[in-house]
């Protein structure tokens, strides 16, 4: 799984880290946030998932010979 939203899952789980270890924990929790985000589009991807458009709030589909 090494798609664009896996690094950016694990490049904010490096930054929420930070955070936490330097007692910004408000930013912390938005960066863990936004670290299972995009982990969860990243498995989605992983299996045949594809977002529709740039929001991700449009969803995503079945890859498919029919689309």
């Amino acid at each position: 799984m090494t798609t664009e939203f896996f690094q950016k899952a694990k490049n904010n789980l490096n930054a929420a880290q930070l955070y936490f270890d330097n007692g910004f924990y408000d930013a912390c929790a938005n960066r863990a946030y936004y670290a299972a985000l995009q982990a969860a589009v990243a498995a989605l991807e992983d299996k045949g998932l594809k977002k529709e458009t740039e929001l991700i709030t449009d969803g995503f589909r079945l890859n498919s010979a029919a689309s």
